[in-house]
């Protein structure tokens, strides 16, 4: 597991607390205890689809996207050799384009040709690189066409953040009220900004995504990737990125009348969202 030595989100506070960095599992990341080329393997049996999920014939050669980490398996079925695991959000080629009765599909990677379900595989955009321009976009936000549902955390304001991580950023802060953001160094931090954190296999570092709630599809917000989450955290939003969508953050330094314990953060409301890159 990759994990920043200076990042600010390292700090692992108790969930049973009600507590910000509380590991929020998405629906198609349910992981078993084996392992497989140094991986977590993946349950690919049993678990939700994503609404855009791929089914029925697609184009042969076409390139298509994971939802989530995916096991690459020899055969068409959950009983054949995992040979690795695909990343979320990466990409691979249908062989043929069509889909065995139980839903897995022939695909090809620069590694070699393997098996992957339809359930965790979505169609890129016409043109990956160009999609369609999205109303009220900002000018850096990303567009490869890719998308995947989660659980938005709360990252905690400015303040909790430099009081309550590591040690590093309680020097950083109490130094020039710096944080140490695992992407861009040591870094200013704005309450007023609308940033996140994100699991190792999201999206790159400094990328600019569309975060959306799932009960709410039209409340949305943009948001610049800040720092990267371990792999037992997921999607971690800032103060104005969660006000933005109608979520509700509080922690005892971004409100007053949070109250005890001082590093204690919680997110009210749905925390379900879509993130657009």
């Amino acid at each position: 597991m990759w994990i920043s030595a200076l990042r600010f989100s390292s700090v692992l506070l108790a969930c049973g607390s009600g507590l910000i960095a509380c590991a929020a599992e998405t629906d198609d990341e349910v992981m078993s205890s084996s392992e497989e080329d140094g991986e977590e393997v993946m349950s690919d049996e049993g678990l939700d689809s994503s609404a855009d999920a791929l089914s029925g014939q697609s184009p042969a050669g076409a390139t298509v996207y994971t939802t989530a980490r995916v096991n690459f398996r020899t055969g068409p079925s959950t009983n054949d050799t995992i040979l690795r695991v695909i990343p979320r959000g990466d990409g691979v080629k249908l062989v043929t384009g069509t889909p065995q009765a139980n839903g897995f599909y022939e695909v090809t990677d620069s590694r070699g040709t393997g098996f992957m379900h339809g359930a965790y595989l979505t169609a890129a955009t016409a043109d990956a690189e160009t999609p369609p321009a999205d109303d009220g976009a900002p000018a850096d936000a990303s567009r490869t066409g890719r998308r995947v549902s989660a659980s938005a955390l709360y990252l905690g304001s400015c303040e909790f953040l430099g009081r309550c991580a590591s040690s590093a950023t309680k020097r950083a802060w109490s130094e020039d009220r710096t944080i140490i953001f695992g992407c861009d160094g040591r870094a200013s931090c704005d309450n007023g900004e609308a940033y996140l954190s994100v699991p190792r296999n999201g999206p790159r570092c400094g990328s600019v995504v569309k975060i959306c709630r799932v009960a709410r599809p039209t409340e949305c917000v943009y948001a610049k990737v800040r720092e990267r989450s371990d792999t037992r955290q997921r999607y971690e939003l800032s103060p104005v990125a969660a006000l933005a969508i109608d979520l509700e953050p509080h922690d005892r330094y971004f409100d007053p009348a949070g109250g005890e314990p001082a590093c204690g953060g919680t997110m009210g409301g749905d925390p379900r969202v879509t993130i657009s890159y």
